[in-house]
């Protein structure tokens, strides 16, 4: 007698949606690192004024030697010499890879400090998912998720001087957020949020929450002294070397070349809550321009809503939520209001870059409220988003 079929479990059903599952995989993450190689370490970039600023680090000089690039565009010009306004730390870090490739006799680009500290990224964020509960699929999705849909794609594809202060800011973010799920060794997360700071300063604002971790933490209060000495004094030596650094160079320590950089800027202060409304507009609510050529849409080069690039952001539901979680929120909030406040939304960019001073934040935000479940909605959204952010950024960086 047959027996009927209803009911049974058929187990071709799941074995087919988790190859297509691990096929998604493969195929995104393969398409980005293979896009990753060709820029980062084959064509290299028009706009390297780290690895110049290494060049003259390495002669005794603060300043460039010669013209950075292409032009003196966006370099701050101070008493007949140029020098760079950005954060001083990703020229340190490219200063001894300068030296090393000077010595094989061979030019380094920073490309490939952007190819290195870009595929460490993506395995920090899928520790820092496994380490909170997640599965090993299901972090890779997440770490898909933060690397390709979202602005970090542009700054790992396209290695500019701009990009590469982002790529290094988010690798820090991530190490001190991984060091804090570890061995929390205070010292160590003190001294990386202090080269965060030479590096994106506002991105070092997340330094209220480790801080407020740590005062009102349940360590024991011997212990817990010892280590908010460890924790201030090693940040605070980071800025007082770059506030050494800019008086130096502009004879104030706190001055870092942005009212000296050459380029169109506003009369009156850089920084005022007279900016808010523009970057806002920008940061939550720019749209794709138009074309006229199939899709007809194209990149907005001055930047699209962050949930333009990272629609999967619109899926994320909190389950929990404690007093840390609120001081992390607070965290992400201090840090965005420091760039809504910055006279400039941001130009040649893919979305809205200066997002990614709160993304490692954000994200571990996210993980710790158990808020992102890598459902088959979530996945068809990172699969469209990386395969539009790669459409975006053809259309982006044309010149």
């Amino acid at each position: 007698m047959p027996v009927s079929s209803k009911g049974q479990h058929n187990p071709s059903g799941p074995k087919a949606a988790q190859i297509i599952d691990r096929g998604a995989i493969v195929f995104l993450c393969g398409l980005i690192l293979l896009l990753a190689e060709a820029t980062n370490l084959i064509f290299p970039a028009k706009y390297q004024q780290y690895r110049y600023l290494a060049e003259s680090f390495l002669t005794g000089r603060l300043d460039f030697t010669e013209i950075p690039g292409i032009s003196w565009d966006d370099t701050a010009a101070y008493e007949g010499r140029h020098y760079w306004p950005l954060g001083v730390f990703p020229a340190i870090l490219l200063t001894p890879l300068v030296f090393v490739w000077r010595m094989l006799g061979a030019t380094l680009h920073q490309g490939y400090l952007v190819f290195a500290l870009s595929v460490w990224t993506f395995y920090l964020v899928w520790r820092v998912a496994r380490k909170l509960s997640k599965l090993g699929n299901e972090s890779t999705w997440i770490a898909l998720a933060f690397i390709g849909a979202s602005s970090y794609i542009a700054v790992a594809l396209v290695p500019w001087s701009w990009h590469l202060a982002h790529v290094v800011a988010v690798w820090l973010l991530l190490v001190a957020i991984h060091e804090y799920l570890g061995r929390r060794r205070w010292a160590i997360i003190g001294l990386i949020l202090g080269l965060v700071f030479a590096t994106r300063p506002t991105a070092s604002l997340s330094l209220m929450f480790f801080a407020g971790a740590l005062l009102f933490g349940n360590d024991k209060k011997q212990g817990k002294l010892a280590n908010v000495a460890l924790f201030i004094s090693c940040f605070v030596v980071v800025p007082l070397l770059v506030m050494h650094y800019n008086n130096v160079r502009f004879g104030s320590p706190f001055e870092s070349g942005y009212n000296y950089q050459l380029g169109w800027k506003p009369d009156g202060p850089l920084a005022g809550p007279w900016n808010i409304l523009p970057n806002l507009r920008v940061f939550l609510f720019g749209l794709p321009v138009g074309v006229d050529r199939f899709p007809f849409f194209a990149a907005n080069p001055f930047g699209m809503s962050i949930f333009v690039v990272s629609p999967w952001l619109l899926l994320a539901r909190p389950k929990r939520w404690n007093w840390q979680d609120s001081l992390l929120a607070a965290s992400i909030a201090l840090i965005a209001l420091s760039f809504l406040l910055w006279w400039s939304t941001g130009s040649n960019q893919m979305g809205y870059r200066f997002s990614l001073d709160f993304m490692p934040l954000l994200l571990w935000l996210l993980l710790r409220t158990d808020a992102l479940h890598p459902t088959p909605t979530f996945k068809l959204s990172i699969v469209i988003s990386v395969l539009m952010n790669l459409y975006f950024l053809t259309t982006v960086f044309n010149d």
